[in-house]
């Protein structure tokens, strides 16, 4: 028989499996509507069977990504939602009795048929060499039994296979907000506003559309644990970097295109660089399929994905001019000569590796009346017929006229 309730309320429910104060304390647990596979209470709770001592994933407790049926039980279990009001964890070290982690909030979302419809946590703190704060995450849809799968794949160090599991856990979105780094004096290393993954779009099992959003990350120059790179922004006056960033994703699997639209990485009163890229012979499953030839045998596979466009932009807000202020001051040369001298390389190491003297001329012009009048410098490639892309990288770090000029690579300042 299934264990069946509508409802349960627990207020402080203590954990604590070693008896030696370490565990967990929960100020209040509420579940309703709730159907429990007798199986997965088993894995759950360490009664079913345990992996040998000393065998990859062994632990205190049941381990229940190592065991395939998972996914079968996880089909049986029902829940309405679960609340916890309050979680406190506890570790013993040495004589101390610390705390490990404070959780103010989690809300659990209905799970029926595998699938969990949401979750939320707020005001979590982890506790180690220093303090991890996170306002909240919450999460929309989730198939927990391909992420059992993945679990198993990790866990096993195992390349999953078409026909046995997806790489896509059926997540809808994930937002992170409000998180903060402190060291022991609680100094802050590190913080950002957001961070989601949203506009999920999926044909099947295949997602074919997404987003990556992340919203000011900022990183004190003390946090940066590089002592030039720190002295050289404190001299050009930035107390910091603070960086946001965006990646839209879409795949056409009918024409097997594979759009980034845009990459946009923003360094707030630095820079602003923005992406855009159109791959053609994107196919999914045959570049899986490629990867497990190469974990097999070992031997390297090349991607036949090909280039069809490219459009890279940088837009100077600040940094150009006051990085030649630094350098002139550094080096005891003028800003006008510096310029000089970044054309002058640059001219020079096209005409040095066989790149045409027309594009060599357009790029150093290009750069240098940027550096004069720093506004936007942009990049373009538009080739006639697609560029295999390992061909195009190769042919750009070797600088080979041909394939500048297949490329169809300008290069301009505006």
């Amino acid at each position: 028989a299934f264990p069946i309730f509508d409802s349960m309320r627990l207020d402080r429910l203590v954990y604590r499996p070693k008896g030696d104060g370490s565990g967990a304390v929960f100020g209040t647990v509420t579940l309703t509507d709730v159907i429990l596979p007798p199986g997965l209470i088993a894995h759950l709770f360490g009664d079913g069977p345990r992996p040998a001592a000393g065998v990859d994933g062994a632990a205190g407790g049941g381990d229940s990504s190592g065991d395939p049926e998972i996914t079968e039980l996880i089909a049986g279990l029902r829940l309405g939602g679960m609340t916890i009001e309050t979680l406190l964890t506890l570790e013993t070290r040495g004589e101390d009795l610390r705390r490990t982690a404070r959780l103010q909030r989690l809300q659990v979302g209905a799970i029926e048929a595998g699938r969990l419809a949401g979750l939320r946590l707020d005001g979590l703190h982890v506790y180690d060499l220093g303090v991890l704060q996170i306002d909240s995450i919450a999460l929309e849809g989730l198939d927990l039994q391909a992420l059992a799968g993945l679990a198993t794949a990790a866990r096993e160090r195992t390349l999953p296979g078409n026909d046995a599991l997806t790489l896509d856990p059926g997540l809808d979105s994930l937002r992170v907000t409000g998180l903060r780094l402190l060291d022991t004096q609680g100094t802050e290393l590190g913080a950002f506003d957001a961070l989601s993954l949203d506009e999920i779009r999926r044909v099947g099992d295949s997602i074919t559309q997404g987003r990556l959003h992340m919203e000011h990350l900022r990183l004190p120059t003390a946090s940066l644990e590089v002592p030039e790179a720190e002295r050289a922004l404190r001299a050009m006056g930035y107390p910091g970097i603070d960086l946001s960033f965006e990646a839209r994703m879409a795949r056409d699997e009918e024409a097997r295109t594979l759009a980034i639209e845009p990459l946009a990485l923003r360094l707030t009163d630095m820079a602003v660089v923005r992406l855009e890229v159109l791959f053609g012979a994107f196919d999914l499953d045959e570049l899986l399929a490629q990867a497990r030839q190469m974990a097999e045998s070992g031997v390297p596979v090349i991607p036949l994905v090909t280039l069809e466009r490219l459009a890279l932009t940088v837009e100077d807000q600040s940094i150009t001019g006051r990085l030649l202020g630094y350098l002139a001051r550094n080096t005891g040369q003028s800003e006008e000569e510096l310029i000089a001298d970044a054309a002058a390389v640059i001219r020079q190491a096209g005409t040095d590796v066989g790149l045409s003297e027309a594009f060599s001329q357009q790029a150093s012009e290009a750069v240098a009346a940027f550096l004069r009048r720093p506004a936007v410098l942009s990049a373009n490639a538009s080739p006639a017929t697609p560029v295999p892309v390992v061909e195009a990288i190769l042919g750009v770090m070797t600088a080979s006229d041909e394939t500048v000029s297949r490329l169809d690579l300008r290069i301009e300042a505006q």
